[in-house]
């Protein structure tokens, strides 16, 4: 009888904490201007001055996972990855923002690992951008045409365990490469 009680307060008190857990990571809210204020606050904490303004944020399929695309008032674009909690808020997992035209990174979710392309085609002359592993057994690519800031995002196929690095390349209308 002991077992059966000690067991049923070590499960209650898991429970508690997982809990606990739970409500203190994941604490901001689904709108965009409360995104936008813990991203900043999240790009601040070693001391910066980086002020994003969010442009988009975008849910990875039937994930729990969204890419937050944000520009810096230096004109840098950057990305965020959120995940969203079971009690309907969201944490920051990982954030960086650069001067590249075009980013590519990996993600893990709670439904496999996606690939995601951000950046921005300002005068509309990137036609579709490719992203190629390094070993060559992943290719991405996606049509931008019509986006000046964008997000794309393609989940892995099964027996492709890891694309990072990847060469990300620029093509034009023409199909010509863009410098």
């Amino acid at each position: 009888m002991k077992k059966v009680i000690y067991a049923m307060v070590l499960l209650a008190i898991s429970f508690i904490s997982y809990i606990g857990y739970t409500h203190t990571a994941y604490t901001i809210e689904a709108g965009e201007k409360d995104v936008q204020q813990n991203i900043k606050e999240w790009l601040n904490r070693k001391s910066g001055d980086v002020d994003p303004e969010m442009i988009t944020i975008v849910q990875l399929d039937d994930t729990t996972s969204y890419a937050a695309l944000f520009e810096t008032q230096q004109h840098d674009l950057g990305h965020a990855h959120l995940i969203k909690g079971w009690n309907g808020k969201y944490k920051i997992d990982h954030s960086g923002y650069g001067s590249n035209t075009v980013s590519y990174e990996e993600v893990k979710t709670n439904q496999g690992t996606y690939a995601i392309l951000t950046g921005k085609n300002s005068d509309l002359k990137i036609e579709y951008v490719k992203a190629e592993s390094m070993n060559k057994d992943y290719i991405f690519s996606a049509d931008v045409s019509s986006d000046e800031r964008f997000v794309r995002y393609e989940k892995l196929p099964a027996n492709v365990d890891h694309t990072f690095p990847a060469e990300v390349t620029l093509y034009d209308k023409n199909h010509e490469v863009i410098r």
